[in-house]
């Protein structure tokens, strides 16, 4: 179809639309409708507002009474004589006959009433508590029975010295408020009469101007609906219609451009598409080549995605796993620390490029793992998981374990070892010193030990060794430690000995129980004794060497003397 003439001739034979009245009545009885609709939103609007306005400036007249008495308040407190409040209450309701009481209340219910006529005390009900400890409540209407008649209430807590003490309540008279309220909505009424009736009387005129064109625009609408972009509308109106046919016409010029661009748009965006689906199948593919587990969860915890290697790590099918909540593979004792871990991940946005935590596979045995930790985002940037590749070290964490173990036992006796106990001793000291406790040493020295390896050899010596630690275990509490620092020679160390259990009192047992007979391969070993020196921190010295040079020194002297096999420095 051809565009439309300029030529008003033209444009009536084509456009002429015939003046019905049933268009008149129609727009006449929808602009009345609007008008009253109009009306009718505005005055549901303003009551509430005005109703709230009366409202705050009821609570900010409570509000100014709760800081006059609320000073009051914390004086008595602090002199504990509440008469100074009493009479400023009183006073304060006398002389504002809007004030109908104020009462102020202790978390434990127990209250000072107020009144026009009379003051009290009196434990209230529960219904004077507020739930909110914090912040005032919102005033609301309620039947008094403290005054017999409605107040509009308003709570607020109190505190004192930076405590919640309890809650102080002014009751106000409605009276006010009630008036100020009819009076609104009397004008409100007049102006919405008035308004309807102005409308009504502009809607008829619009009315007869706007039937007209209208079915000339309705005619040009359909035929832009039908697909002809250059039908225009040659209104000439000098209002909003002209304006609406100038929109018309715009809309069929451009029209056609914009369906060309969306469909550019909608090509490139498959095209996208496309591209992503083959980065996301290359990049499934290499997930699955490589040797380490990886896995994706969501922000609660839910796994999404798991690799078949991340499967036989947790001896999980990679089915189970995926849906699977995370917890169900980290025991009770680990979860905080897993938890923090990720959480720490979410809230810095910075990775975790190896972090150690124990498992428990399908067949519930424990498994050591390392593993990385990562955000994942959406195109939005929205933190929507995390991601990670987890390795099993479990056999290594075990060949871990065993050297440390190693380094710091004696092979022998399982007792500690040289390096471990010059270790925990400088421990101790600093800990000591920090906190103000005792620390005994007791060398000890076996006596005739090199007469039994002498006589009968060393595998019957290497197995008195073990007697002997088995004995000085028993001898010592869970708290206290043993060493194994020399061929014959151990030390002990007594973390905070108490007046009970005394370091020379240990010393007499350790020296009476190595000092019976053992029984070693058909021999029978007699004549084994023990020699013991004993220092104390800060007693006898305040640094390691000084403390083991004196716990050396005392052993020697020990030995020395032969028939006392206990020295002391102090």
């Amino acid at each position: 179809m051809e565009p439309f003439s300029e030529n008003k001739d033209q444009h009536r034979k084509t456009e002429k639309i015939p003046r019905r009245r049933k268009i008149f009545l129609r727009t006449l009885l929808l602009s009345w409708l609007i008008i009253i609709f109009t009306v009718i939103i505005f005055v549901f609007a303003i009551i509430p507002y005005q109703k709230a306005q009366l409202q705050n400036e009821m609570e900010m007249q409570a509000g100014v009474v709760f800081s006059s008495v609320s000073q009051i308040a914390e004086n008595s407190i602090i002199l504990e004589d509440y008469s100074a409040i009493v009479d400023h209450c009183l006073t304060l309701i006398q002389n504002n006959t809007r004030v109908m009481y104020v009462v102020i209340t202790r978390h434990d219910g127990f209250s000072l009433i107020h009144t026009a006529t009379q003051w009290l005390q009196k434990t209230l009900s529960k219904e004077w508590l507020p739930k909110n400890q914090k912040n005032s409540e919102t005033g609301r209407f309620v039947k008094s029975e403290l005054v017999n008649q409605e107040v509009y209430s308003v709570s607020f807590p109190f505190r004192y010295s930076g405590i919640d003490w309890g809650w102080i309540h002014i009751g106000l008279a409605p009276g006010k408020f009630y008036s100020d309220l009819k009076s609104l909505y009397i004008r409100i009424l007049l102006t919405s009469i008035l308004a309807i009736s102005l409308g009504m009387v502009a809607s008829f005129y619009f009315a007869r101007r706007i039937s007209t064109p209208i079915m000339m625009l309705d005619q040009v609408a359909k035929r832009i609906r039908s697909g002809d972009l250059s039908a225009r509308a040659m209104i000439r109106s000098g209002d909003e219609v002209e304006s609406l046919a100038d929109s018309f016409n715009r809309t069929a010029e451009h029209l056609k451009t914009e369906i060309t661009e969306k469909e550019a748009e909608i090509r490139e965006r498959r095209a996208v598409e496309s591209a992503l689906r083959e980065s996301e199948e290359r990049y499934r593919t290499i997930i699955e080549s490589i040797e380490d587990g990886y896995y994706e969860i969501d922000n609660n915890g839910i796994i999404t995605f798991a690799n078949e290697v991340m499967g036989k790590i947790t001896e999980y099918p990679v089915n189970e796993l995926i849906g699977m909540n995370s917890r169900h593979l980290i025991g009770e004792a680990n979860r905080k620390q897993v938890f923090k871990r990720f959480a720490g991940v979410y809230l810095s946005d910075r990775p975790v490029s190896v972090f150690g935590l124990e498992i428990i596979r399908k067949d519930e045995e424990n498994r050591q793992i390392e593993t990385s930790i990562s955000l994942i985002r959406n195109l939005t940037g929205e933190k929507i998981g995390f991601r990670g590749v987890a390795r099993d070290v479990n056999e290594r964490k075990k060949q871990e374990d065993k050297l440390i173990y190693i380094a710091y036992h004696d092979t022998l006796t399982g007792l500690k070892n040289r390096k471990w106990f010059y270790e925990k001793l400088r421990d101790l000291i600093h800990h000591a010193k920090r906190y103000q406790y005792q620390i005994a040493l007791l060398y000890i020295d076996i006596d005739h030990f090199k007469k039994v390896n002498d006589a009968m050899g060393h595998e019957v010596g290497d197995r008195l060794l073990q007697l002997i630690a088995e004995r000085l275990r028993n001898c010592l509490r869970r708290t206290d430690t043993i060493a194994r620092i020399g061929g014959d020679e151990f030390s002990v160390l007594l973390d905070n000995p108490t007046e009970d259990i005394l370091p020379e009192a240990v010393a007499e047992k350790i020296v009476d129980a190595l000092g019976k007979p053992y029984y070693v391969q058909h021999h029978t070993i007699d004549f084994i004794s023990a020699s013991i020196g004993i220092s104390s921190f800060p007693e006898d010295a305040d640094d390691l060497e000084s403390l083991v040079r004196r716990a050396d020194t005392a052993m020697y002297q020990a030995k020395e003397k032969g028939n006392c096999h206990i020295s002391c420095r102090h």
